[in-house]
């Protein structure tokens, strides 16, 4: 089993991340200055891997309709391969570096595992979440609005949205999701 973490520190006033997570940073406007989202070269070339699967399987005749309803999705299945053996680079500094990535296992991690971002001095708040959620807004209603009309538009995440998998028969989402909004204002004549 893995973990990703991403933590704020407001002794440092940074945030750290090591794997699949994301933050950003809402002014006094309640506008996002800045938005973290790191991603895997792997996840890249996986998603579109499983899109033009996918795909091809609908210019063969299948519908959208027939490949949401199978509860292997064969995209997915597809890239199999590549997700299992993936793990071979998984904190491994010996990995080729675009193929290199870092996740909470137990083992090591190398510093350049570790993200690392300065807070703007004109944050208000802080907003810490998992990479379910495709694009972060400064409410987690407008951020989970956001997120079901996507899954509305592209539920097999193979069009409008790349992703290694799709929303399964029965799921609200394709992914898990987790969102944090820390409220830094006190301390903004205490920063640096």
């Amino acid at each position: 089993a893995t973990a990703s973490l991403v933590v704020y520190s407001s002794f440092l006033d940074q945030i750290f991340f090591v794997g699949d997570c994301q933050a950003a940073f809402v002014n006094h406007k309640d506008e996002i200055t800045n938005a973290i989202q790191p991603t895997k070269y792997n996840d890249q070339v996986m998603s579109s891997a499983r899109s033009m699967y996918l795909q091809l399987e609908i210019a063969k005749g299948k519908t959208e309709e027939e490949l949401r309803s199978d509860p292997e999705d064969e995209g997915r299945t597809f890239i199999q391969p590549l997700l299992v053996g993936q793990k071979m680079f998984q904190n491994n500094p010996d990995a080729p570096a675009a193929h290199r990535y870092w996740t909470m296992d137990g083992f090591p991690i190398s510093d350049s595992g570790i993200e690392t971002y300065d807070v703007p001095l004109d944050t208000k708040h802080i907003i810490l979440a998992s990479d379910g959620y495709p694009t972060l807004f400064p409410s987690l209603e407008k951020t989970e609005e956001d997120l079901m009309t996507i899954i509305q538009e592209d539920p097999l995440m193979f069009d409008k949205h790349l992703s290694t998998k799709g929303v399964r028969p029965g799921a609200e989402s394709f992914d898990d999701r987790t969102y944090v909004c820390i409220d830094i204002r006190k301390n903004i004549y205490e920063r640096k």
